[in-house]
């Protein structure tokens, strides 16, 4: 899934979006964020280490010796069960060993998958333990942090972390100060943990909103809203059908906007549309819809947000991608993105014909 770009995760790289209503500039947060990159861990790139150097660099970690702890740091989450039994898990160096690991591949999924987030992103991290999952919560709850490194913490406390965290994910839900998305985090993360009734005031909310009659200036971007944040809300805890209902209703709803507002106008609530077809894909794909997802995919190549990197490596689509179909639909795609890179450079002055003549058109091609 995409994530929001107001910090969704909602979050991370969150999203905001500008729609466009009788000529009014209104923004809308688009929803259910973009779950990307099925990425699995890679190998350790440091020379293996013997359990005689494993004891050996504990202790010298347990003194205080920062080159062994960037030494085991090296070798990812998988040392820590190495580490473990020669350590005391409350030591601080201990702490700073599974923090210095969670930070850099926190770095890492930044760098390979960009804005995508999904269930099971981060599960390689499981080894690190309860320990793993504090230093991961306590990231979320620092707002001296990053946005990035605290949406990106959230979605990894979502695949490692448990009941232990209820109580200050709570407080961060409750804390009237809380940022409006750290609430919303928390909210995610407490019904995935089995606390849900703060999901449910909030499905309960935007329920409400979303009902109402689509028939004012007004109403139309709130109600906008309320299928987006629905959507996200059911995406997140994993009930997609319910998810795939509000993408869809959003979308008739920006349709009929697009038919009401001027032709200048129509192009923005077309890209919202385009870019809301790849949040609906990954929701169908989790629901096992897989050719409905491959038409989404379809429609939502025409955003300028989604490549198709994303689409090779999003988590949520992992059923897409083993489909038998899906060599044949990549390689289409490819093939355009390639028709529409000749097109572009033969807009240049020489090349004797107009941007309207030399521009490719992408036209989707379902398997």
């Amino acid at each position: 899934m995409l994530t929001d770009r107001d910090c969704r995760w909602d979050q991370m790289n969150p999203r905001l979006q500008l729609a466009l209503l009788f000529g009014v500039f209104v923004f809308l947060s688009s929803s259910c964020g973009a779950s990307i990159s099925a990425r699995a861990m890679a190998a350790d790139e440091a020379a293996p280490l013997t359990d005689s150097e494993v004891t050996a660099l504990t202790k010298r970690l347990l003194d205080g010796d920062a080159d062994a702890i960037l030494r085991l740091a090296a070798h990812g989450p998988t040392i820590v069960p190495r580490v473990r039994p020669h350590a005391d898990d409350s030591a601080p160096e201990f702490r700073s060993l599974i923090e210095k690991i969670v930070r850099a591949e926190l770095r890492r999924s930044l760098v390979e998958e960009g804005s995508v987030r999904y269930g099971g992103q981060f599960s390689y991290l499981s080894p690190l333990g309860a320990e793993g999952a504090e230093v991961l919560l306590s990231l979320f709850a620092n707002e001296d942090e990053s946005i990035d490194t605290r949406g990106r913490a959230a979605t990894a406390l979502g695949d490692t972390g448990g009941k232990a965290q209820i109580p200050e994910l709570e407080a961060l839900a409750d804390d009237y100060l809380s940022e409006a998305w750290v609430e919303r985090e928390a909210i995610f993360l407490l019904a995935r943990f089995g606390e849900r009734k703060r999901v449910e005031r909030r499905l309960k909310e935007f329920r409400k909103i979303a009902e109402q009659s689509a028939d004012s200036q007004a109403t139309i971007p709130a109600i906008l809203t309320a299928h987006g944040e629905l959507a996200e809300v059911h995406y997140r805890i994993g009930e997609f059908e319910a998810a795939i209902r509000h993408y869809v209703q959003k979308q008739a709803l920006l349709l009929e906007m697009q038919d009401r507002v001027r032709p200048e106008l129509r192009g923005a609530i077309q890209a919202e549309i385009d870019l809301l077809q790849y949040n609906l894909a990954c929701s169908l794909a989790l629901a096992g819809r897989i050719l409905e997802a491959f038409r989404a995919l379809d429609r939502s190549m025409e955003s300028r947000e989604v490549t198709l990197e994303m689409v090779r490596t999003d988590g949520d689509l992992r059923a897409v991608r083993s489909d038998p179909g899906f060599s044949v639909w990549i390689a289409g795609w490819e093939g355009r993105h390639a028709q529409e890179k000749a097109g572009e450079e033969a807009e240049s002055p020489d090349s004797g014909q107009s941007p309207e003549e030399s521009e490719p058109k992408r036209r989707p091609a379902t398997p």
